[in-house]
């Protein structure tokens, strides 16, 4: 009698892909921005936190959210070197400006790319986890490789858990966040919604939308 082989679940290979990816992409980035793997994954933290979470959460969702951050502002912008900062904020450099915060949502999971210091702790809302206390400042210069390469580390590392959510800080100055919440929990929305770049995101991503009714334009 022959052994029964079980083929491996879709999660298994999306996240062996991923990782992949991140390797690649750690070895041949042209970022100017000198984090190591380890330093980038000491500062990543995931979380259960019943203020990230909501009843319905579907973790399958973030990798969807993941996806639609690459088909939109990653494979725009990639290793462009950009000013993070929200609307309010002064541009420090002459690099080209990227307001904050920005929002990629499949379902109940959301993606959020926002600065460190504008992020929600007020009461009710607790600390970030892992706590870090730190005067952030209010803009980051870098890449959205070097986000690309943060959300990857989240989805990997955090998916490991019974809840892929989390966060981690990017940068060489670890101002920018990048955070992994379900969508509508008390986190997400206290977060501003975010006006730069948003025509252009919803834009593109009811591209995507019509896209799976072969109605896209291209």
């Amino acid at each position: 009698m022959m052994a029964s082989h079980r083929l491996p679940s879709l999660r298994f290979l999306y996240m062996a892909v991923i990782a992949c990816f991140v390797i690649i992409s750690l070895a041949s980035s042209t970022d100017a921005e000198p984090l190591t793997l380890a330093k980038r994954v000491r500062h990543l933290y995931c979380t259960s936190s019943e203020y990230w979470l909501t009843p319905t959460f579907n973790g399958d969702d973030c990798y969807e959210a993941n996806t639609r951050f690459v088909l939109t502002d990653y494979n725009r912008y990639k290793h462009r070197r950009l000013e993070f900062l929200d609307r309010d904020s002064a541009q420090t450099s002459h690099f080209t400006r990227m307001l904050t915060p920005r929002r990629y949502t499949i379902g109940t999971c959301t993606l959020v790319v926002a600065m460190l210091w504008s992020f929600p702790q007020e009461p009710p809302l607790p600390p970030l986890p892992g706590d870090p206390k730190v005067p952030w400042a209010k803009s980051e210069v870098l890449s959205f490789n070097t986000i690309y390469e943060a959300v990857q580390q989240i989805v990997v590392r955090c998916s490991r858990t019974k809840v892929p959510l989390g966060w981690m800080a990017a940068g060489t100055q670890r101002n920018l966040g990048v955070y992994f919440m379900a969508t509508g929990s008390l986190v997400e929305r206290n977060i501003p919604i975010g006006a730069a770049g948003a025509e252009y995101l919803r834009n593109v991503t009811k591209g995507i939308d019509r896209s799976k009714t072969g109605t896209a334009k291209h």
